[in-house]
């Protein structure tokens, strides 16, 4: 009986770090609409990386960015849209230049 209750006090710890480590795995790697999917309303209130969403967007656009930010700041966000430019892609970027860079 002894036996016993150590193999389900290991496949309990085993079972909950497992939980655990989907969690993390899966709140830290974007999650990318498919094509004809509806838009996807991305935030930092259901752990999701919103800037990892969106450089890992940006860098498979394959015909069009369409991106509307509030501030534009990120340096990596900027150089990888100059990098989209010079490939001539259809882009449309809104953002307040008041509360972004120069």
């Amino acid at each position: 009986m002894h036996i016993k209750a150590k193999h389900i006090f290991t496949l309990s710890i085993l079972a909950i770090s497992a939980f655990f480590i989907i969690a993390i795995v899966s709140s830290i790697s974007p999650n990318m609409p498919s094509p004809g999917q509806k838009p996807i309303f991305y935030s930092n209130q259901m752990r999701q990386d919103l800037k990892a969403t969106c450089v890992k967007a940006l860098k498979n656009a394959k015909n069009h960015i369409h991106l509307v930010m509030f501030g534009l700041t990120d340096p990596k966000i900027i150089d990888i849209l100059n990098k989209k430019s010079e490939d001539n892609l259809k882009m449309k970027v809104f953002f307040d230049k008041r509360s972004s860079n120069d």
